[in-house]
């Protein structure tokens, strides 16, 4: 089960991305017993369906399912063996201990793992690609094959975003700024008011790209 969830939109070329999703896992399903499962709204939204029935029509079965908007987006976190999308969704099923794989712009596409969450730490997990087409098909056919990769990058994943990306790290950093804030405080109070306005305000920026993930959620 390869879950996408997110708006079916051309903004951020979220849509780009998801056609190559529906392209790669039909390529997938004639080796594989493999399903994507794509979750939400937009103006998109006809034109993705369109694509996933010819699929489905291909394949005398059920390959893609676009289920539309969800209230609630955790069971299909929970059943993904694979997770693709950008921004938040990423972390996300990060946070679902799965393994990710961030789908960008023109032809963007990047597993999420230790050698690449570097770069993912300072653009978000986002990024653009040179306009070719989206090489997705090879890390899906790895991790579709090997289940025990699929549980160590999915432990490692969770553990990623335990570390660095929930509100008890976010809490710390907090609490960290405004503690320094305090210790070097001067006697001048308009000093101490300036000091206190850019801790707040670095705090919140600061919170905000940890539990985002990424400026282009």
């Amino acid at each position: 089960m390869i879950s996408l969830v997110g708006r079916m939109t051309t903004d951020l070329d979220k849509s780009g991305g998801v056609i190559a999703a529906i392209n790669a896992v039909d390529r997938l399903a004639a080796r594989e017993p493999a399903v994507l499962l794509v979750a939400g709204d937009g103006p998109e939204l006809p034109r993705i369906r369109a694509v996933a029935n010819r699929v489905n029509t291909r394949h005398g079965r059920r390959v893609v399912l676009t289920p539309g908007s969800l209230a609630d987006p955790v069971p299909a976190y929970a059943a993904a063996d694979i997770v693709l999308g950008m921004g938040s969704s990423v972390l996300r099923g990060m946070a679902f201990a799965k393994p990710a794989i961030v789908l960008g712009a023109d032809g963007f596409c990047e597993p999420v793992t230790a050698r690449t969450l570097g770069a993912f730490g300072w653009q978000g997990f986002y990024g653009i690609g040179d306009g070719g087409e989206y090489p997705l098909l090879a890390p899906l056919t790895e991790l579709a094959r090997d289940a025990a990769e699929r549980r160590r990058r999915g432990e490692w994943s969770r553990s990623v975003v335990e570390d660095h990306h929930s509100l008890r790290r976010a809490a710390l950093l907090l609490d960290n700024i405004y503690g320094n804030a305090r210790e070097r405080r001067s006697g001048v109070a308009g000093r101490t008011a300036s000091l206190a306005r850019s801790a707040a305000g670095l705090g919140s920026f600061l919170a905000g790209r940890i539990l985002d993930g990424s400026a282009a959620a």
